[in-house]
């Protein structure tokens, strides 16, 4: 008999790192979980109710934290990749999603005072116009749209270091 090998890296992502084990799994995840509960049954490892049970379960799962309960005896824990940093896809897909986030909120501190100026202005009359600025307000954006790389970068940097020390604090 050999090891059982699940191939955590082919997940979308790895589904016994904490902060991935809410994220929705796809049906590749499901059918990569099932394929290694296949293998171990073909091994002798699980008997057919056992099997039955832990592919409902990972049938049934909506999460990729959820896959990982009926896999986990199935194969030895390698503490560097468990416990390991993200892939850089993995950092820069973070990053991207807090830049992203960072610009609609410098977009909505932009938009809202302004409009809401202009209007005042327009209704008291169209005279001098004063809401130029409050426009200044547009700078933070601007920075943030004509450096999204080094944005990007930089959260990429902030997340491996954060993540750097939640491992490092990790009881052994």
């Amino acid at each position: 008999m050999d090891e059982v090998q699940i191939p955590w890296e082919r997940f979308s992502s790895d589904p016994r790192a904490e902060r991935n084990a809410g994220l929705r799994s796809s049906d590749l995840d499901r059918s990569l979980a099932l394929d290694a509960l296949a293998s171990a049954y073909g091994d002798g490892r699980l008997d057919r109710e056992e099997y039955d049970e832990r592919a409902g379960a990972v049938q049934g799962s909506k999460t990729l934290g959820e896959l990982v309960p009926p896999l986990r005896d199935l194969a030895p824990e390698q503490p560097s990749k468990a416990v390991g940093l993200s892939s850089d896809a993995a950092l820069t897909e973070q990053a991207t999603e807090r830049y992203y986030r960072a610009r609609g909120g410098a977009l909505g501190t932009f938009m809202a005072p302004s409009l809401v100026c202009w209007v005042i202005w327009a209704i008291s009359g169209f005279g001098f116009p004063w809401p130029v600025f409050v426009m200044f307000s547009v700078i933070p954006l601007l920075k943030l749209m004509l450096d999204k790389r080094g944005y990007i970068a930089e959260e990429k940097r902030r997340l491996a270091r954060r993540e750097q020390r939640r491992i490092e604090q990790r009881p052994r």
